[in-house]
């Protein structure tokens, strides 16, 4: 009987597993010995091995470069070789808000926080959805570097989109003027725009963005008084006279966040002058606890359209755009 239970001890001691139980630096230096796809796979051994390969990337690797590398030396053609039936992605964070995004027919892109590093200029080719709410600002001290951001030729495909002002000002407007840029904005039709406000809402950029946008259908334009304000060289204006052909298809407009009804007024004015469109325009607002919604009197006597503030009966989600809600 002794024996046996010798036995059964002596054989518990050879299956338990003496690799695992090493410490996670002894297991970093063994997997950073370990070509690339090898030390990938050993996140496949159990969920207690599924982030070692990572942390010994970001340990052992001498730059961010190099972890994008590897990482694109590993997955390259892997859709190919492996020909998943979906969609599919890696999101690989690498430390101090870096991340490497890697997918494969991608459509979707959503991402709200401060602005990560790009190190390479992504390229998406079949986005269509796209919300880039980087209004805490970037999350680093140095300059932008533009030609690292999305490419332009990404937003082509692109049907809704959310965009920041000085996101716009500094990383697209500067490559309006590209052979790449021509177009880029033409299927857009639901945008998002996050503003600020300094001194009086300056509707000039959203104007600026607009003419690009002749497919535009839904519009809303949030005023947020925390929203970074850039420190760009690059300022547009109303005199980047720029406008897309064809007809303007602008039918509806919420606006957030305005200081005060003439604010709101000043924007509805200029967008049925500048495209000759008028949409339904609807207002939440400090001075209102309900939404409300623009409506034109017609002055008799000045022969003008003055606007009138009305209270919305019925309130539903079509009034938001999904972005809103995430």
């Amino acid at each position: 009987m002794a024996k046996m239970q010798k036995k059964k001890k002596d054989q518990k001691e050879l299956n338990r597993d003496l690799i695992s139980n090493l410490p996670k630096e002894i297991l970093s230096r063994i997997i950073s010995l370990l070509p690339f796809e090898s030390a990938v796979k050993t996140s496949l051994l159990s969920s207690q091995w599924k982030n070692h390969w990572k942390l010994t990337l970001e340990e052992y690797g001498d730059t961010i470069e190099d972890a994008i590398d590897s990482v694109s030396k590993y997955f390259n053609d892997f859709d190919k070789i492996h020909a998943p039936r979906k969609n599919w992605g890696l999101k690989f964070n690498y430390g101090n808000g870096n991340f490497f995004l890697l997918a494969a027919d991608l459509s979707c892109f959503r991402f709200r926080g401060l602005l990560p590093e790009f190190n390479h200029g992504c390229e998406f080719p079949k986005l269509g959805d796209v919300m880039l709410d980087f209004r805490q600002g970037p999350g680093f001290n140095h300059d932008i570097d533009i030609d690292r951001f999305i490419r332009m030729q990404n937003f082509s495909t692109v049907s809704s989109l959310t965009l920041c002002r000085w996101v716009f000002e500094t990383l697209i407007f500067p490559k309006l003027g590209s052979s790449a840029a021509l177009g880029c904005f033409g299927r857009l039709k639901h945008l998002w725009w996050i503003d600020y406000s300094e001194h009086g809402y300056n509707s000039d950029v959203l104007i600026c963005f607009l003419r690009h946008c002749p497919n535009m259908e839904r519009l809303y334009v949030t005023i947020d008084p925390k929203s970074y304000r850039t420190k760009s060289k690059y300022r547009c204006s109303e005199k980047d006279d720029f406008c897309a052909s064809g007809r303007f298809k602008l039918n509806f407009v919420k606006l957030e966040g305005f200081a005060n009804e003439e604010e709101v007024m000043a924007l509805a004015r200029r967008l049925e002058k500048v495209f000759s469109v008028d949409p339904l325009i609807l207002v939440k607002s400090h001075w209102s606890s309900c939404l409300q919604f623009l409506s034109k009197l017609f002055d008799e006597e000045n022969r003008k359209f003055p606007y009138k503030f009305e209270d919305v009966k019925d309130v539903n989600d079509t009034y938001n755009t999904a972005h809103m809600a995430l």
